[in-house]
């Protein structure tokens, strides 16, 4: 009985998968760049009011930090739902390409 050599993952094979859609990947990259950046955000701007000397400005002053978080809130959103969205269609379309260069070889 002969043992069939496993192909384990490989880069290039990835990058080759991947280049046809170079841009979508690049824009993907840069909304997980974004989303991740606002997710690092959100505490240090808490910390730094909680912890600062912005309490009075807090109590006086509520609606410019409610809807500043609000937007920081709302830009994630935007950035993570675009993520999953482009990483989606990327899996879908290397799915698809696989599957023609499966039958193609049958």
């Amino acid at each position: 009985m002969q043992v069939s050599k496993r192909r384990t993952f490989s880069p290039g094979l990835f990058l080759s998968l991947v280049k046809p859609y170079s841009g979508i990947f690049i824009v993907a990259m840069v909304a997980l760049a974004v989303g991740s950046g606002v997710n690092l955000v959100i505490p240090e701007v808490l910390r730094r009011l909680l912890n600062g000397n912005y309490t009075e400005f807090l109590v006086t002053n509520p609606w410019p930090t409610a809807l500043g978080l609000i937007a920081l809130f709302g830009l994630q959103g935007v950035a993570f739902y675009f993520r999953s969205y482009l990483f989606n269609v990327i899996g879908q379309r290397v799915v698809f390409d696989l599957r023609v260069r499966l039958y193609n070889a049958l």
